[in-house]
């Protein structure tokens, strides 16, 4: 669960990071921190990855969430403007960037759902953790990873062979860089 919560937190911060601001200082700053490791609540010990010295710990499947999440939804002509100057950076040519946002596009419309429904979860249960609920907070993330997964594997079909190497080179190389990612 824990691991969700910095996912979802590291979502917002690249996507206010990318898109919020101008693209040539998103460009110039780098998110940095030391690797940490907390103890919380329970005496558990967690380690937090840090893309910054480990980019090979962060799992795929994360980093391609987050990139899905920064891409999609844009709504005004200046966040999709921007979102394709991000996406142009990559290298990417016109064909492969619109095909990228229909993909981050479906990739919203699929995890929305789930996003809102554990939501509901949380916010009508807070402080509450019984094995029940953790177990449909799993299973709903199990359903998110699944269409992760799917959106990923099918990359080939929807972008040319260029898009999908310059795509993976930029998620390992860029994206995975700048998250950090807590084990459980």
């Amino acid at each position: 669960m824990k691991s969700i919560l910095i996912f979802l937190i590291v979502s917002v911060g690249l996507a206010a990071m990318f898109v919020g601001r101008d693209l040539n200082m998103a460009r110039s700053k780098a998110l940095t921190a030391p690797t940490v490791v907390t103890s919380f609540q329970t005496q558990q010990q967690n380690t937090i990855i840090d893309g910054a010295t480990h980019p090979e710990l962060i799992p795929d499947r994360t980093a391609y969430s987050v990139l899905f999440r920064l891409i999609a939804n844009r709504r005004t002509p200046e966040e999709r403007s921007r979102i394709r100057a991000y996406i142009r950076q990559i290298g990417f040519t016109d064909v492969d960037v619109d095909a990228l946002i229909a993909l981050a596009n479906e990739f919203h419309e699929r995890v929305s759902p789930l996003d809102a429904e554990a939501k509901q979860i949380k916010s009508g249960n807070r402080g509450i953790a019984t094995p029940e609920l953790r177990t449909q907070l799993l299973q709903l993330q199990r359903q998110k990873e699944a269409i992760v997964d799917h959106l990923v594997v099918s990359l080939p079909d929807r972008l040319s062979p260029d898009g999908v190497n310059q795509l993976r080179q930029h998620v390992t190389g860029r994206v995975k860089r700048r998250l950090k990612y807590q084990l459980n």
